[in-house]
């Protein structure tokens, strides 16, 4: 198993993720005679409210990915209502500074404006349910491990 121990910050406990197109999106630009787009690097916040990850647009523009469908969403800022938010197949990396130590080569993430400075990404339940999430109060950190 491997394990990471984040710090919290104000802004909550922050991660590095990597996101880059699904293996599945590389396999068949590769045999198209394409370039695969470099992964993207951002930070990510441990999101146990969010039962999807989501990532901000932006961040995934330069991967040129297209949507593989709408998933209507509801959050405390939109009450009872929902609203449309793209999927994309993308690979994601959870890394430690530069020491990856999780990944997955293909899982469906959303698109969404996120209102945070620094912080383009955050890292819900489908993910953080692979893995064991351990909050250490005293230290103010947290401990994943998958």
């Amino acid at each position: 198993m491997s394990i990471c121990r984040l710090s919290t910050s104000p802004k909550g406990p922050l991660i590095d993720v990597i996101v880059g197109v699904s293996s599945h999106h590389a396999a068949a630009l590769q045999v198209a005679g394409h370039d695969v787009p470099t992964p993207v690097r951002l930070i990510g916040l441990i999101d146990t409210g969010a039962s999807r990850s989501v990532v901000d647009p932006t961040l995934l523009a330069p991967l040129h990915l297209t949507p593989s469908g709408l998933i209507e969403v509801r959050t405390p800022s939109t009450g009872a209502s929902t609203h449309a938010c793209p999927e994309y197949d993308v690979s994601i990396t959870l890394a430690a500074g530069l020491q990856p130590f999780w990944s997955t080569s293909a899982i469906p993430v959303l698109e969404s404006h996120l209102p945070f400075n620094e912080v383009n990404a955050l890292v819900g339940r489908d993910i953080l349910s692979r893995g064991t999430l351990i909050c250490d109060g005293p230290s103010e950190s947290l401990i994943l491990g998958f």
